[in-house]
């Protein structure tokens, strides 16, 4: 009995014991960490930078962009003033957290203040609040990222967010320059570019030119030093060096076990026939024979057969036809014809001469009749005659306009009058093996963002020089050689056949050759600059735009927003309660008071 009671005793003094430890180390679950590894935490941090990028659904940042849209209401409209522009959050303030974390654990795992992961911080901090700012404006910054001590952090001006982007941008650059005459070799954790801090340093310098020539409305303020920033980059190579070519460019490369592509085979029956390359895109590489139209886009199945319904010939030495489904024509533009009533009408290889969106005139024998509309049978048309144009010809290639209602389109779409997503090269595969990865920050564009800083006379050099680099780079990317193929076929993936492809032929026309540092070699920058943004590089297609207002973006009924392309994404709904003095405040002192889709921010002024 004594023996128990002792036995007891022990135990009631253990649980008073017990009942004295702090309680989180009591309930600490011993199989969730406590801490990461640095290199973990980077590799999510690089992950996320390719959130919004290619074949991101409805409205997302390619279809905002207009390179291709919906044709069938299931999938989403082509509205705006929907999500993302409406968004129920602050984007990437999670991946701010995680950098901030990365930091942290690098200096706890013993490296010194200056190592690869601070470095890096400092330029993931600039291109994620870059990404933001563009979005909204001004946003919280300086007191954002304090969790439960500030749970209402003040907005900071726009032009206070670009000053310390830049900051961190000259401040990454020169920790790298250390790190890299220090041969540091402790980066881990980097999905992109093998852990090479030469190779992480070009990506800086490159996305810092990103960044001065979002300014482009901003180059002459002083405290931004636009002008003496993008000029000090160009001129000393050494200290800031630069993407080379596409070897360099930072991408996601997708793979069939992990990350498949996202067109494949596996979703090719749900999408590709309810998608169409725009018009937008389109009209901008046919309208200069551009072989990077047969990269993006099918023929438009109209183009390649349709019917004539009636040829009024008046007793001379030309003819006019009219089509059924109507379909556009272009001058000199090269048809068969075949199967028409009355010899002498048909012909391979004729030459249109006057068009319109419903006839067009060519040559025929002299004397010959009319071939007037037949009555119809059963209550269908009878043809008189069909003509058809070739698969290479460019303007087989129709994209639907991003402003038609979503009747429309679908109904036009589905009748094949417009040109769809290339499946040949996009839904084949499940890890783009024939496709081309998703360029985050690349060569091509910082190319075209040289030429646009020397065309507006930031620095000394030859814009003609980095415009066409930039087409030959952009052409390179997509795998078009000079003297190469393309082949072409329908969203089935039946094959029509190939193309040749001439870059040297392409630059010496008229409409590519730089037309000088003025306006028009401008236009001709940002025009190219835009085709070289198909599919890749996140939101950038749109900001430049936006900026600049080129390509012209189609608008209509499709639009939403009042038939107006937004300009800015609308604060999460969140803030207006859980921040609402900062948040009132910030959308007063930029918008009037006014927190919508159409707000001009600092920017763009």
């Amino acid at each position: 009995m004594k023996l128990y009671i002792k036995f007891l005793f022990v135990i009631v003094v253990m649980l008073a014991l017990a009942s004295c430890q702090d309680y989180n180390a009591l309930v600490k679950n011993p199989n969730q960490p406590t801490n990461a590894a640095p290199s973990l935490i980077l590799t999510g941090i690089i992950n996320t930078m390719n959130n919004e990028n290619a074949w991101n659904g409805f409205v997302g940042s390619m279809s905002a962009s207009q390179y291709w849209i919906s044709s069938y209401t299931y999938y989403g409209s082509n509205n705006y003033d929907q999500s993302p522009f409406m968004n129920i959050n602050f984007n990437y303030y999670s991946t701010l957290e995680n950098i901030q974390q990365m930091e942290i654990e690098s200096k706890n795992s013993g490296a010194a203040d200056v190592n690869p992961y601070s470095a890096l911080g400092k330029f993931f901090r600039a291109f994620y609040y870059h990404l933001m700012t563009q979005k909204f404006g001004d946003i919280p910054m300086s007191q954002a990222l304090q969790g439960s001590t500030n749970t209402a952090p003040v907005y900071d001006s726009q032009k206070s967010i670009y000053v310390q982007i830049l900051k961190w941008l000259d401040e990454a650059n020169n920790d790298l320059n250390t790190l890299i005459a220090n041969n540091d070799q402790t980066l881990s954790g980097s999905i992109f570019l093998g852990n090479d801090l030469k190779a992480w340093q070009k990506v800086v310098n490159t996305f810092t030119l990103r960044v001065l020539v979002s300014l482009s409305k901003k180059s002459n303020d002083a405290d931004l030093k636009v002008n003496a920033t993008f000029a000090n980059i160009l001129n000393n190579p050494n200290q800031y060096p630069i993407l080379t070519s596409n070897s360099d460019n930072l991408q996601y490369v997708y793979n069939s076990q992990f990350n498949n592509y996202p067109k494949n085979p596996g979703n090719r029956g749900f999408t590709s026939g309810r998608e169409v390359v725009s018009a937008t895109i389109l009209n901008a590489t046919t309208a200069l024979n551009d072989p990077r139209t047969y990269i993006f886009a099918t023929p438009a199945p109209l183009q390649l057969s349709n019917t004539i319904m009636k040829v009024i010939s008046g007793g001379t030495s030309t003819a006019t036809a009219t089509t059924k489904p109507a379909h556009s024509f272009s001058s000199n533009q090269k048809i068969t014809i075949s199967g028409a009533s009355v010899s002498g009408y048909n012909g391979t290889g004729l030459t249109i001469q006057v068009t319109s969106d419903t006839t067009f005139t060519y040559t025929v024998t002299s004397g010959l009749a009319d071939l007037p509309r037949q009555p119809k049978v059963n209550g269908s048309d009878v043809p008189v005659a069909k003509t058809s144009k070739n698969f290479a010809d460019i303007t087989a290639y129709v994209g639907g306009s991003p402003g038609s209602d979503m009747s429309t389109l679908g109904t036009y779409s589905q009748a094949g009058g417009y040109s769809w997503v290339n499946a040949l090269r996009y839904y084949s595969t499940y890890d783009g093996s024939k496709a081309e990865p998703a360029i985050i920050i690349g060569y091509p564009e910082m190319c075209f963002n040289i030429a646009e800083g020397i065309n507006q006379g930031w620095a000394a050099g030859s814009a003609a020089t980095w415009y066409t680099n930039g087409i030959k780079a952009s052409m390179s990317f997509l795998g078009i050689t000079e003297g190469g193929t393309i082949t072409v076929g329908d969203n089935v993936l039946n094959v029509y056949g190939t193309v040749t492809t001439s870059i040297n032929a392409y630059l010496v026309q008229s409409s590519v050759q730089y037309q000088g540092d003025n306006a028009t070699g401008l236009n001709q920058i940002l025009t190219q600059k835009y085709i070289a943004f198909w599919q890749n590089s996140n939101w950038e297609a749109f900001f430049n735009q936006r900026r600049t207002g080129v390509p012209t973006f189609l608008t209509g009924t499709g639009t939403g927003n009042n038939g107006k392309v937004p300009i800015r994404w609308v604060y999460p709904i969140p803030e207006q309660s859980a921040n609402a003095t900062n948040y009132k405040a910030a959308v007063q002192s930029q918008y009037g008071g006014v927190d919508d889709l159409n707000g001009k921010m600092w920017v763009l002024q």
